[in-house]
């Protein structure tokens, strides 16, 4: 027990369950001015709570707060007292500098005639964050990291591995350019099992695509813009050329990332490619579709039930037109 004029401390150690302990100061204020700010309050900003059933070393005119969590080491007597030494320490430094902090603190609300919740300089008391140690050790370090660390290991490469995937597919959402035309390919080939190739530079369309085991043939002309697809576009001549130099039946397709700088929601009721565009395309067969819609594509064949084969087929038997995909 540790007793400052005004305040009287405590400090528990309080042991959980076999593996974990917990060091806890019970405060217990000596005095009460009757105000807004109270000895109480004072302490409830500083992160105490109160004790709302029996304390037993000061009964109902209590504060508490957990400081610091332990692990329960049977054998290690010497760490133990260690431990605890350190504890009543800081909690020494508490107590002598705590008076001196509400006297400070009750000058300012005094002068403000406003409770003030900010105390910076308490952090010292409280528990400190780990250092990031984890760049800072040398190679040979791995040969004696235990089992457990290295299964962490193995989940954090995972998780960065599926943030790094599935940003990708994400980036048909918003992206354009070489970036864009990357991101589809991946998703194509990676994700929904198409062979994907590319086109020599210069080419009519940027991918040529098929999907295994079925007639899916297509040739994709891969764009990213803030708009719709108009009649002018030169995506749309470059789909009327590769009609005519194509090689087989590819089905010419221009897939649009189109108003990628708005929110999937606000793009739900706009026209992705124009009337007037969609005039020229249709009647050759020309289909037009969106990144959003493939994307809606790729959750329905990986996260539902639906066939990528047969999705893949309706495309590529579509008459030419926007292909408007709906999963389910």
């Amino acid at each position: 027990m540790t007793a400052a004029s005004q305040f009287t401390l405590v400090l528990a150690y309080l042991i959980e369950d076999p593996t974990k302990a917990h060091f806890v100061i019970h405060i217990s204020p000596s005095f009460s001015y009757v105000s807004e700010f109270s000895s109480g309050r004072f302490l409830e900003l500083l992160g105490w709570a109160h004790f709302s059933g029996h304390c037993p070393f000061f009964e109902s005119n209590c504060y508490y707060r957990y400081v610091y969590e332990s692990p329960v080491d049977r054998g290690d007597a010497h760490g133990r007292q260690q431990q605890v030494d350190y504890a009543h320490q800081r909690v020494q430094r508490l107590a002598d500098a705590l008076p001196s902090i509400y006297a400070q603190v009750h000058d300012i609300y005094a002068k403000l005639g406003a409770i003030p919740d900010l105390f910076p300089s308490l952090a010292q008391f409280g528990p400190q964050p780990l250092p990031d140690f984890s760049d800072e050790a040398p190679p040979w370090v791995g040969e004696a990291k235990v089992e457990e660390h290295r299964q962490v290991e193995d989940t954090l490469k995972n998780a960065k591995e599926d943030d790094r995937r599935l940003s990708t597919v994400e980036h048909m959402l918003w992206g354009t350019g070489d970036k864009l035309e990357e991101a589809v390919h991946f998703v194509l080939e990676s994700e929904l099992g198409f062979q994907v190739s590319r086109t020599p530079k210069g080419s009519t369309v940027d991918r040529l695509a098929k999907v295994p085991g079925t007639e899916v043939s297509l040739g994709l002309e891969i764009t990213g813009l803030n708009d719709a697809i108009k009649k002018r576009s030169n995506k749309i001549t470059q789909a009327l050329a590769f009609l005519q130099e194509r090689e087989g039946d590819e089905k010419p397709v221009i897939l649009a990332n189109t108003y990628n700088d708005r929110p999937i929601a606000e793009r739900a009721s706009l026209d992705h490619f124009t009337p007037e565009a969609l005039e020229l395309m249709t009647p050759n067969g020309i289909v037009g579709l969106t990144t959003v819609s493939l994307y809606e594509m790729w959750k329905a064949a990986k996260y539902g039930s639906q066939d990528i084969r047969a999705i893949a087929t309706e495309l590529y038997n579509h008459p030419g037109g926007e292909f408007n995909f709906a999963s389910g």
